[in-house]
């Protein structure tokens, strides 16, 4: 609305000043008006998008952080289930049953570095994910909350306006848009709705400054002049905020503010956008994507996992096609088949005896006597188990040397009576010929009993 400049006090002073002057003055007051001109605030449907994204993004970083927990156990309850087995071979005087506990034991450990490999991978992916996610709340939550705080609550001046393109008053809750601390927490929900194959849920590609050149607004940030002390913005030309997410162009009369340029951010599930939102959009979409949902949690989830693998009964064809038993088929795959049904197998004497074995059985090893038994259940960690497994390793080599050292006492034994000696020292016919090597001979002088032909020739 135009003053009056020809009533009150205005008449008096413009009273003696010629039409020409006067209307002069008329359009030096409305260049006035155009300089200090406010620009259109951002409809909701330009914020509340940004404001869900960084609830995603703390959804997603606990994703991340669940995956990385997950897999970290996985790999943990593996490698207990793969020493554990082998200490259940040790124990074992069964050798059909030794066999097996020892290829489900191999089957687990290979589990564990598979789980191991992927941990590597996560420790890659889901920890850049997690500081993308931080970062680009940050970002996003910082400038909104800054717009947020800084209008009035009266509506005469705002820059963020709700759906009708008045103030947004409660409609912008600065808890829901990155305003908060959040504390990482591992989760496995999986960002369903929040991601698609274009971008984060409710983003658009609209203009979502309200009526831009429709007449002055209410917002300081989307205006542009030179005047250092009124316009935030000194150019009309458009700018990127928020690490890129957002494009202001500050002006009266065509602003605008669009979210990654007014494109989508991705096509079939990739953003090739050389951005903040765009590296992670990608790295989200890895991480929502993954599905680690096999890992274990305990040691019976690892034997079980490891027992129904195809890989057991490959590694038991592995250890019965080699040294010292050789087999080939049919015998192997039935001697395979059958070594997995005992002890992996559904009847009682299966898989649900080996998960209580595992538990109940008391190897010696782990405790500062090792001849103390400990339930096999509580042990838990894998130096102890591998003080077990060395205390095992080292029984069976003393048993080894003994047996040895018997061998060799007894072939010295019989290396100090020579075949001979032997015949000659038996007196009686019949014990004589009923000794192998041994002739008995009446006709000869003096010692009758004497080293056979066929004797000396098998000797």
């Amino acid at each position: 609305m135009t003053a009056d400049l020809t009533a009150g006090p205005w008449a008096k002073i413009l009273q003696p000043l010629t039409p020409a002057v006067l209307l002069a003055a008329v359009f030096a007051q409305q260049a006035t008006r155009k300089i200090t001109a406010v620009g259109d605030p951002i409809k909701q449907s330009g914020w509340e998008p940004l404001c869900t994204l960084t609830a995603t993004l703390e959804k997603a970083a606990d994703l991340a952080m669940g995956q990385i927990q997950q897999v970290t156990t996985g790999n943990k309850q593996y490698a207990l289930a793969a020493l554990k087995l082998q200490v259940l071979a040790e124990m074992e005087t069964n050798q059909t049953k030794q066999i097996g506990y020892s290829a489900l034991a191999t089957t687990a450990a290979g589990k564990a570095d598979i789980a191991l490999s992927l941990l590597n991978t996560l420790h890659s992916d889901d920890i850049a994910a997690v500081f993308y996610a931080g970062d680009l709340r940050g970002n996003i939550g910082g400038v909104l909350n800054l717009l947020a705080t800084a209008q009035e609550d009266s509506g005469n001046g705002y820059c963020l306006a709700g759906r009708s393109g008045n103030h947004a008053q409660d409609n912008f809750k600065a808890e829901e848009c990155g305003n908060k601390y959040h504390k990482l927490t591992g989760a496995s929900t999986k960002l369903t709705d929040e991601i698609s194959d274009t971008g984060f849920k409710g983003f658009t590609t609209d203009n979502a400054m309200a009526s831009p050149g429709g007449g002055d607004g209410k917002c300081d940030l989307t205006t542009s002049g030179t005047d250092a002390a009124q316009p935030l913005f000194k150019s009309n030309s458009a700018k990127q905020i928020m690490s890129g997410t957002v494009t202001v162009k500050a002006d009266d009369a065509s602003g605008s503010w669009t979210i990654n340029g007014g494109t989508n951010i991705a096509a079939s599930g990739n953003s090739n956008k050389d951005s903040l939102l765009g590296k992670t959009y990608n790295a989200l979409h890895k991480v929502n994507s993954r599905d680690v949902s096999d890992q274990p949690a305990d040691i019976d989830a690892a034997v079980t996992a490891a027992a129904k693998s195809g890989a057991f009964k490959q590694t038991l064809t592995q250890i019965l096609k080699a040294e010292p038993h050789k087999l080939a088929d049919p015998a192997l795959s039935k001697h395979v088949n059958d070594i997995a049904e005992d002890l992996a197998g559904s009847k009682p004497s299966g898989l649900e005896q080996l998960l209580k074995d595992i538990k109940e059985k008391k190897p010696k090893g782990a405790q500062e006597d090792p001849n103390t038994e400990t339930a096999l259940s509580t042990v838990n960690n894998m130096a102890d188990l591998t003080k077990v497994l060395s205390y095992y390793t080292r029984q069976h080599t003393a048993a080894v040397s003994k047996l040895q050292k018997e061998v060799s006492d007894n072939h010295v034994k019989c290396s100090a009576n020579k075949p001979e000696e032997v015949c000659n020292a038996i007196g009686e016919q019949e014990k004589c010929d009923n000794t192998p090597g041994c002739h008995y001979n009446k006709t000869k002088e003096g010692k009758k009993c004497t080293f056979s032909e066929e004797g000396k020739k098998e000797a």
